[in-house]
């Protein structure tokens, strides 16, 4: 016969996924101090936090019901749950049941490359001046940084009928297009 539960684990393998996108399924476990499996006595309660601000964890495989805790029911040993972040990184996902608590860390990666974006800050300089290094990346819809698979030839454009674009911090070489390399 199992002893109460003294330990709450994660049966599940850690999840590597993409940002934006919902996980598999995080699987829970009530222990005894022996590690028998042990169903609760009554309905339990379990929080779940994360070190990402940006992580929402959710009682469904859809995503689509936002929880920040769930229930243990009695006769039960076991519940899963799910989550999603917008932000790459590696979050560390904490259950806590009044009994123990139980960490495993997530991978968040990138999603597929949708834009580029200027990563430096607008500027304001006098005309004829040559400006400041800008600095473009590529990104993923969440505005995460996304390594491109190939070369990215990107044009450079402008409103400004005399802007006029350089490859060099002296503004000595002209050009239309900035070029990332593959990996970047």
């Amino acid at each position: 016969q199992a002893l109460a539960a003294s330990r709450l684990v994660i049966t599940s393998s850690p999840q590597t996924i993409a940002a934006g996108a919902c996980s598999g399924a995080v699987t829970l476990l009530a222990q005894d101090a022996l590690g028998n499996t042990t169903p609760m006595p009554a309905d339990t309660s379990v929080a779940l936090t994360a070190t990402s601000g940006t992580l929402t964890f959710f009682a469904d495989a859809a995503c689509g019901t936002a929880a920040t805790s769930l229930t243990l029911s009695a006769g039960s040993a076991t519940r899963e749950f799910f989550f999603r972040d917008t932000t790459v990184g590696s979050p560390q996902l904490t259950a806590t049941a009044p009994f123990g608590a139980a960490s495993q860390a997530a991978t968040i990666t990138p999603s597929a490359l949708t834009q580029i974006a200027f990563t430096t800050p607008s500027r304001s300089i006098a005309s004829g001046v040559c400006s400041q290094v800008l600095t473009e990346q590529s990104q993923d819809a969440l505005g995460n940084p996304a390594i491109s698979a190939g070369a990215l030839t990107v044009a450079l454009t402008s409103s400004a009928s005399t802007m006029v674009f350089h490859s060099d911090p002296a503004c000595t070489s002209t050009t239309t297009t900035a070029n990332i390399a593959a990996g970047s």
